[in-house]
């Protein structure tokens, strides 16, 4: 009986020493840690090597600006030109395209883009099958980033029948005038 109390006392201190240096190296690990992030964070005045520390954030803003000067000029030489020759915007004469024009459901749904980018303005649809005016609607034109289109126009099929259509669209903004055109089936 003296000898099962002896190891069960030896057991336990063998416990015990294993959990003092488990809890002692994870109390050394977290000290590691904590003071490598707050060196970090308050620019090393735990360490006492604010030199070099402040010395290596002034080489990191140097190449970070270096880094984003750089990337400008490669999105300035990379820039698109949108139009060869003048710019649309100082042309007298609307120009554009009817970019779709399609039956989805029983609608004729039809898209445009303009090239100038206009803040106000008017598109007038007008739809002919044989040169008889079949539609006729306008809604307003709405300005993109660097372009407009019609604020689009949705016209019901049982309206205007099936078949060959002519599309023109009149656009007008202060007092410039343009028209687009297509032809469609239905």
């Amino acid at each position: 009986m003296a000898q099962k109390r002896k190891q069960k006392r030896s057991k336990r201190w063998i416990y015990w020493i294993i959990f003092v240096v488990l809890f002692v190296g994870a109390a050394v690990v977290c000290y590691f840690v904590w003071d490598a992030y707050f060196k970090v964070k308050d620019g090393g005045s735990s360490s006492g090597n604010n030199s070099k520390v402040e010395e290596t954030d002034k080489k990191d803003k140097q190449e970070q600006t270096e880094i984003n000067n750089k990337e400008e000029e490669i999105i300035e030489k990379e820039k698109v030109v949108q139009y060869e020759g003048s710019d649309p915007n100082e042309a007298e004469e609307l120009t554009g395209a009817v970019t779709y024009a399609g039956v989805s459901g029983d609608m004729l749904v039809v898209r445009t883009n303009i090239d100038q980018f206009l803040t106000v303005g008017e598109c007038e649809l007008t739809l002919e099958r044989g040169g008889e005016i079949i539609y006729n609607n306008a809604v307003n034109i709405v300005s993109s980033v660097s372009t407009s289109s019609c604020d689009g126009f949705e016209v019901p099929v049982d309206e205007i029948g099936g078949g060959e259509i002519d599309i023109y669209i009149n656009l007008t903004s202060e007092g410039r005038m343009g028209t687009l055109q297509r032809k469609a089936s239905i």
